[in-house]
Order: structure tokens, then sequence, then C-alpha cells
């Protein structure tokens, strides 16, 4: 059970990276333009 929690943590902190790299990305794009 510890070890599903860690991964779940784990899976969730690469789905926020994934977000964030996104609206980073769309924003240094709308920047350049």
């Amino acid at each position: 059970m510890c070890f599903r929690a860690e991964n779940r943590l784990e899976f969730f902190s690469l789905e926020f990276q994934k977000i964030l790299i996104k609206r980073y990305y769309i924003h240094y794009v709308l920047m350049r333009v």
C-alpha cells in the first residue's frame, strides 16, 4: 500500500511538471509573437 501511494505521488508530480512546462511554453510562444 505504501509503495502504491509513493508511486501515485510520483505520477502526480510528473503530471504537474508536464502542466507547468506546457504553461511556460505557451507563455513563451505568446510573448515571442
